[in-house]
Order: structure tokens, then sequence, then C-alpha cells
């Protein structure tokens, strides 16, 4: 063994000796240990190494120095997306329940026993629940740790006063007592406590209830997410001319903001984001030649872009400084500057005018800014052509110039911007076809050119070099894309939606090289074929897929089960044969009009959300599994033979959609129903339903759409059902109903103009599904039964008809003045058309024919001016028709609409109204009209019988009458007898 190589493992072994004689300070350990006993919870085992009798200089989170002789300088414990796995990695972010993704968050509380570790620089504690049980404010003993340089105890979920005693800590450097929650738990009544800490650069309080207080010497305030609301010129930091960092983000400041920001000329970050578009930017910036980040979004109450762009830093010794420009939404109005107003913004390297009202063209001039790496003029109003020449946006690596009114094509220059990542160009008026150079782009990861009138072909070439692409979006464009059978594509795609463009007829088969796709649409893409057996194997990742609107034919794949697939959408094909079972992480199954037959599986799909099956051939019952799946938010089932009872589930509350219409089910009114207390929409119409409406029916206040129509409901209408305040379509038409209708109609809010539950409906998504041609949702009205679709989602209807309803149309009823379409023929109601009936202006179909209504017909039907069908025709109405021009065009257009009421009279009818006309009429004349059709028949026969025997009395009677009846008989006879023979000798001879 050399010298070298001697001296070299005497040297290591050395520093190994002196290393491990560094052993933990027993106090030290002590304090750690204690520390460890308040913490309740460690899901992510972060502390498992912190154990009695061990070296805490080899714990977990826990660092010493040698110059401390092994005292404890650092605890590091702030919890991290890998924690759990010992990594750094990404921070924790807060789930959907508002709790730290992860599962490594530490729970309890922090320790009194750390003022134990005298040495202590660095504390990082955030991101924890250690606020303690209940939620208390930050320890004010931390006060004591004198040598303090770092403090960060952010997202700890702290509630109370931010004790004063903080301010001891004259060494720190950094403070963040910030927090992820929106709360605002935790105060601080007064900051007087900061002015002792002098070396302090870096502060951040965001979401932290504060009151203004001055200080100086700060370098970094970060106050976002406190909601100071207030004018802006008010606030007390503007003074500190020291910042370089200072973060408004969400603080509701609004106003003018003063000038004094001007002269804050060590700003290098200003974060003034999201804070309502309530203020107005201050009359110069010019003087903050270090500033490189300028963040407005949705922070201005408009304004023009070109006088904004002119009060930036410019004229500066230094060079121009600014490099990140954030401006969406913000209502800006103006056209784009060209070039040579934008002289003092050359070191740009992002520019985000998103979301604004900005016009006219992009300026070819704005192609020289070659430092921009991301231009984003999305969701204007930009006209002309994308610019496009030698050197225009040569540095760029994303350009979004998505929603806007661009036209022409897509410039071919675009394949030459080599650093271009992200080309998003969709929602435009482009034309022409895409040009090849596309596939040139070999940093291309996202490529959007949807919603365009682009055309042509798609060949190999516009991908031949895409090798990074991972999204690309070509739907809604007539393009053709013709690849070879055998080619493989350079990609390995995550996302991809080919959506209306022409794919088929064959299914691709590139796609099953795409093992990493997530998400992808090739929905109306002209595909006729056969589901390939390479589907359900093909794409483990596979989250979402949609093969809808083509002419697939064929069956599902029969291993369908074994997909990890969550969202399936395979709606409007030919598919045929058996449902096999479903993949157990199913959340959306659409397989709506096609012609699938036979049981629906057992459903073990616990995660299920959307079941949509109408429009099939399915036959036998609802399955009782389907009670496993409570997370079920919509189930559609409608125009199948589907027959038997529905099955009885405890627990379907989160059901929303329930369509069981057009089927053969049969038995009470399903008991399945009471469960789903979250229902807003019910169709069980067309089925073979009896037995009376529940009264438990009332409990479904979330509901709004009913239709029960065409079973063999009876009884009465539930009173209770006027608790449904929600409700704005009732249809209970075809079945046998009796009784009266309720008078609480007045309850119906929702059927009412002052609520306007109508133009907000909740059915989240679900519209374009309920209103497809298979659904059969369709209202009589107007005389005819009509398919709205969507439409019917806010048809404000109430229909009655083909009932055995008595009793009077109540006065309630006319309340209910957003009302569309009412319908109440086909009953025995009677008594008077409500008087004031007039009122529901909004009316454009009323129904009330085949009744026994009677009295004259109010006046103040001729004030419906949006009426476009009445039918009152087989009543016993009375007296004269009231005039308008309305009712006129009506009776034109429906002649009918009075027929078979015999005492109406006047003009459009031809009987005219005498002095003692039908409207003079008393009781008894009333009620004897009641009975018309029976006196009618009963007064037919009786003249027949009576006319009969008259006439054969006086034959038996009368010899002469007698013998002429004879004689004219037999020349009748003779007559027809020679007829007959004459015609057959002429048929003879032909």
């Amino acid at each position: 063994m050399s010298a070298r190589r001697l001296a070299a493992t005497f040297l290591l072994a050395a520093v190994a000796v002196a290393t491990l004689s560094l052993a933990c300070v027993p106090e030290e350990r002590d304090a750690l240990l204690a520390f460890r006993d308040g913490v309740t919870g460690d899901p992510g085992g972060r502390l498992a190494s912190w154990r009695r009798g061990g070296d805490c200089c080899r714990w977990r989170g826990v660092r010493y120095s040698n110059r401390t002789n092994g005292h404890v300088v650092a605890l590091r414990l702030r919890n991290d997306a890998a924690a759990a796995a010992g990594g750094g990695g990404a921070e924790a972010e807060l789930d959907d329940r508002g709790y730290y993704a992860g599962g490594a968050a530490l729970v309890g509380a922090i320790s009194l026993a750390l003022l134990s570790l005298r040495r202590l620089r660095h504390l990082d504690l955030s991101r924890n629940y250690l606020e303690g049980s209940p939620p208390g404010p930050p320890p004010a003993f931390l006060g004591g740790l004198a040598n303090l340089r770092y403090l960060n105890l952010s997202g700890i979920y702290f509630s109370g006063e931010v004790p004063p005693r903080l301010g001891n800590l004259s060494n720190l450097r950094y403070l963040d007592l910030s927090t992820d929650f929106s709360a605002q738990l935790a105060r601080s009544s007064e900051l007087s406590w900061l002015a002792r800490m002098p070396s302090l650069r870096h502060l951040s309080l965001s979401s932290l209830r504060l009151l203004p207080h001055n200080l100086t010497n700060l370098k970094v305030l970060d106050l976002s997410m406190n909601h100071l609301d207030h004018r802006a010129e008010l606030a007390w930091f503007w003074n500190i001319t020291s910042l370089t960092d200072l973060s408004l983000m969400g603080t509701h400041l609004h106003g003018q903001i003063p000038d004094e920001l001007d002269a804050m000329a060590s700003l290098q970050v200003l974060d003034l984001s999201y804070n309502g578009n309530k203020a107005t930017m201050p009359r110069s910036l010019r003087g903050l030649c270090n500033l490189r980040v300028l963040d407005l979004d949705s922070a201005l109450d408009g304004g023009d872009i070109g006088e904004l762009m002119q009060r930036l830093p410019q004229q500066c010794s230094s060079s121009n400084m600014l490099q990140e420009l954030y401006l969406p939404n913000n209502g800006m109005t103006g056209i784009l500057p060209d070039y040579s107003k934008l002289m003092h913004l050359t070191g740009l390297r992002v520019l985000d005018l998103s979301y604004n009202n900005l016009t006219g063209p992009i300026p070819r001039s704005m192609g020289n800014l070659s430092g921009l790496d991301i231009l984003d003029l999305s969701f204007n109003n930009l006209t002309g052509l994308i610019p496009a020449g030698e050197g225009c946006f040569a540095g760029l690596s994303t350009l979004v110039l998505s929603e806007n009114f661009l036209t022409g094509q897509i410039p071919e220059e675009l394949g030459y911007l080599g650093s271009l990542t992200t080309l998003d160009l969709y929602g435009n008026h482009l034309s022409g076809h895409v040009p090849s150079e596309i596939g040139k782009l070999a940093n291309l990861t996202y490529l959007d050119i949807s919603r365009n009138d682009l055309d042509g072909v798609i060949t190999e070439e516009h991908f031949a070099r895409l090798a990074r692409l991972t999204t690309i979006d070509l739907s809604l464009n007539p393009l053709k894309i013709e690849v070879g059978s055998e080619w493989k594509p350079p990609f390995s795609l995550e996302k991809a939606n080919f959506s209306h463009c022409a794919m088929g007829p064959l299914f691709p088969a590139w796609l099953q090289w795409q093992v990493d796709f997530s998400c992808l649409d090739i929905s109306s893409t002209g595909i006729n074929d056969t589901l390939p057996d390479w589907l359900s194997t093909a794409f483990p990742k596979m989250a979402v897929l949609d093969i809808s609107e083509n002419s697939i034919y064929g069956g599902l794949p029969a291993n369908l089960e074994a997909m990890s697939i969550q969202e399936l959408y395979l709606s409007s094909n030919q598919l045929t044969g058996h449902i096999p079972k479903l993949p157990r992480n199913i959340t959306i199954l659409d397989i709506s009009i096609n012609s699938l037959s036979g049981p629906l599986p057992k459903i073990q799909s616990p995660k299920l959300l959307s079941l949509i099956l109408f429009s099939n051939h399915i036959t036998g019952t609802i399955p009782e599994s389907i009670c496993e799946s409570q997370d079920l938010f919509i189930l559609d089932l409608a125009n199948n033979l589907l027959v038997g009872e529905l099955p009885r589930c405890d627990s379907m509350g989160t059901m929303r959609y329930l369509l069981l219409s057009n089927n053969s089910l049969s038995g009470e009114f399903p008991q399945f129903v009471q469960s789903c207390t979250s229902l807003g929409f019910l169709d069980l119409g067309w089925n073979s339903f009896s037995g009376t409406l529940p009264m438990w029916i009332g409990d479904l206040v979330q509901l709004q759409f009913l239709q029960l129509s065409y079973n063999m409901f009876s009884g009465n209408i539930p009173n209770i059902l006027t608790k449904l305040k929600l409700l704005h379509h009732l249809n209970l038409a075809g079945n046998n109903i009796s009784g009266t209708i309720p008078r609480d109609l007045s309850n119906l809010t929702a059927m009412t103009q002052t609520k306007g539950i109508v133009h907000s409906f909740p059915y989240q998504g679900y519209a374009s599904v309920v209103g497809e041609p298979g659904n059969s949702l369709s209202v009589v009205t107007k005389g005819q039964e009509l398919n709205y679709g969507v439409g019917i989602l806010d048809m404000v209807s109430i229909d009655l008809s083909l009932n055995d309803l008595t009793g009077i149309i109540p006065e309630e009823m006319i309340s209910l003045d957003a009302l569309l379409n009412l319908n109440l023929s086909w009953n025995r109601l009677s008594g008077k058309i409500p008087e004031k009936i007039g009122t529901i202006r909004s009316l454009e179909s009323l129904d009330l024919s085949r009744n026994m209504l009677s009295g004259e017909i109010p006046s103040s039907l001729s004030n419906l001016t949006y009426l476009s069908f009445l039918d009152l025709a087989d009543n016993n109405l009375t007296g004269r028709i009231p005039s308008g021009s309305q009712l006129d065009t009506l009776y034109e257009e429906h002649p009918y609409m009075y027929g078979g009421n015999s005492g109406l009279c006047g003009p459009p009818l031809r009987e005219n109204c005498s002095a003692n006309d039908a409207s003079k009429l008393d009781g008894q004349e009333i009620a004897e009209r009641d009975f018309d059709p029976l006196s009618f028949g009963f007064g037919h026969c009786l003249g027949f019988v009576f006319g009969l025997w008259v006439v054969f009395c006086v034959l038996l009677f009368k010899k002469s009458w007698r013998l002429c009846y004879f004689c004219f008989i037999d020349r009748i006879y003779d007559q027809i007898y020679v007829f007959l023979v004459l015609t057959c000798k002429r048929f003879g001879r032909g």
C-alpha cells in the first residue's frame, strides 16, 4: 500500500473517531424526546429514529455542528409531500378536504422543552398539525430561543394572538407565520414587536389577521391573503424603501395605488394579484429600475394597455430589468403597442395579457422582443393574422393565442421556432391546411389547434420529429388523419383529443402503442369497425376514454372488468350483446343509445358516480347490487325493457338524477327513491307503477323535476307535494289520480318569476345527457307532444291531464307567474276559470279542454301576449268571447279551441249574442246543460221508439195506408230487379 493511500486512510480514520466522539448532549436529547412525546400522531414515521438511549445527532431532522461540540443547531421537520419516503420532494399541498396530502404531517403540540436547545439557530416545523388541541396561538416561549436565525411555523393551524414575545428574537432573519388556511384564525393586534428584530430580512404573514404598523429595514414582506380591504393609499408599508419583495396578493386593497410606490427603488418583486379588480395603477412606476417581476393578475379596474406600458420602468441607467409581467383578467382595452413603444421592456421573458378586452391585430414588430420566452394573449378580441417571419419571436417556448378572432392560416414559420414547447391556438377562425413544418418542433410537448376551421389531411410528416409531444388536441376541425396501418408514432401521448376529425373507417391501430394515455377522445371520428382486442389491455394508465358517436358494432370487450379506466363513453354507436362486468374503478359509464341486450350485470364498482345506459334493449330487473354504489350521482336506465320492482336501498343520499322512464317497471311508488335525499331530477314516466303517491315525497326537498306520467297511480295528489319549493316541472298526466288540485300551489316558489330558480338550475353538466333524443324527455304542450331535449330543463310546467280530478281550479295557481305550460285537460274539473289567470304573463300554452268548466271566459286571457296555444273546447263555457288580437290570431290557427261550448257567442264565432244570450242563463239551465250528452242520447232513443210505434199503429188500423205502403214497396222491388238484369246483360256483352 502506497504512502499516499496510507495517509488518506489514517485521515479518514481520524475524522471518523472525531465524529464518533461528538455524542449528543444528554440535556438536548431529553428535550428532543420531550418534543417527541408531545407529538400524538406521526403517520409517516418521521420520528421513528428518535429512541431513548440513541445518539440524537443521528436522528432524522436533527442537525448538529462540530463547532458547537455536538450541540443541536437545526431542527428541520417540515412536512413535504415525499416526507413519508424520506425525501425532500415537493411541498405537501392541501387536498379537497383541507388536509395535507401525503399523510406525513405530525400531529400534536410544540413542547416547552425546546428551550433546552440553547444553540438552536434554525427551526422549521411548517405544514404540520402542531397547533395543539384545541388550537392555540404560536408558543410564546419560542421567544426565548435567543440564537434563532430562522423560524418557520407556516401552515400550522394556530388560533389566537401572535405573542409579542417573539420580538425578543433579535437575531432572527427569517420569520414565516403564514398559513394555507383561509380561516385566518391567528391574528396580531399590533406589530411593534417586529421593530425589536433589526436583522429581520424576510417576513411572511399571509392569511394572518393584523393591524397596520410601520416597519423599517425589511427586505421581504409577505402580507398575502390578509383581508385588509381598505384604500391602498392608507396602507402602512409604502415607506419601507428597503423592501426587495412585496407580496400583497389577495389583500383586497382598492383605489389608487399611491405614488410612494415609485420611490421603492429596491423592489425586485411586486405582487398585487387577486385583489378583486378594484385597484388603479399609480401614475408612474418608472423609478422601479430593479423590478424584475410585476404581478397584477386580477388586480386592476380596467385601463388602456398602451398607457399602462408607458408607466413601467424606463430611462434607468442599468439595462432593462423587468423580466416577468402578468396582467391577465384586468379588463384592459386598446390595441397592442408596437415594438417602438416597448423599447424599455426588451428584457421581458414572460408577458401575460390574457383574459382582457384587447382588440386589433398583433403587431409584427412585437416579434422583435427576442428575449421573450412566454407570450399569452389568450381570451381577448384580437383579429388579423398570426405574426410570422424570420426572427419573429425567435426565443419563444410558450405561445398561447387561444380564444381570439384570429384568421388566416397557421404560418409555416412557426415550425422554425426550435425552442417552442407549447403552442395553443384553439378557439379562433384559422383556416386552410395545417403546415407540415409543425412536425419539426422537436421540443414541442403541448399542441392545441382545436375549434378552428382547419381542413386538409394530417399525415405522418406532421408528427415526424415530435418525440416529446405529450398532449395534442385537433378536435372540432374538419381534418382527416391519414397514417399507415403499421405506423408507430415517435411520441408517447398522455392526453389526446381528435373529436370530430376523420380517423375511420377502421379503428386507428397506432393508438395501441400509446401506453401512457390517461385521456383519449376519438368521438365522432367516423369509425365503422369493431372494438379491437387490444383495447382493454393497451392502456394501463387510461383514466378517460371517449369513443362515442361513431358506428362501432359488435360487442363490448369480454374482459372489460380488467380495465383500470375511470370514465368510459361509448354512447351513440351500434354495440350489441350483453354488458360484461364493469371495471372496479369505474366512476362514469355511458353506453347509451346502442343495441345492448340481456340483463344488467352485478354492479361491483363502489366508486361508481354515473351509470347511463338509456335507449338500449336491456331486460330483466335492476340488480340489488346497485345499492353498493352509495356515491351514485346519476342513474339513467330509460328506454329499455326492464321489469319488476326497484331494489330497496338504505342509503343513496348522493343520487341527484334518476331516470327510469319507458320501461315496464311495476309495483308501488319505489321505496328506493326515499333514500335519495338529494334527488333533483326524477323521471318514472311510461311504466306500470301503481298505488298512491307517498307522503314522504314531500321530504325530497331538492326535487326540481318530477315526471310520473302514464303510469297507474291513483288516489289524491298529496298536499305535501307543495312543500317542494324548488319544483319547477310537474307531470302527473295519464294516471288514475282523483280528488282536487291542492290549493297551496303558491308554495311552489320555483314556478314564480321572483325566484328565478329556472335560470340557475344546477344540472352540473348532465344537461347535455338528459336532453339526448333517446331519453324521450317530452312535454304535451301546444296541443302536441314535443321533445324539448335539453330545453326541457328550463320548461316551467304543470301537466295534470288525463286523470280523474274534480273540483275547481284553485285561485292560488295564478301566483305561479313563471309557468310556460299549464295542461289540465281531460279531467272533470268544474266551476269557473280563475278570473285573474291573465296574470301568468309567461304562459305559452294553456289547455283546459274536456272538463266541465262553466261561466264566462276571463277577459284577462287577452293579456297573455306570449300565448301560442289555447284550448277551451268541450266545456260548459258561456257568454261573450273576450276580444284581443292575440286571441283572434290563435283562433285562426286553432278554430276548434272554443268548440263544444254551445253557450259561447260573439266574434270570432258566428253566433251573435242576443239580449237573452247564454250569459244570462240561470243556474238551473246551466245544470241542465251539464247533462246535454245524456239528454241528447236519451231523447234520440225515445224519439226513435215513439216514431216506430206511431208508424206501426197507423199501418195496423188504416187499411188504405197499408195498401199504399205495400204498393210502394212492390214498385221499388220491380225497379231494382229490372236495373240488376239490364246491368248483368250489359256486362255480358262486354
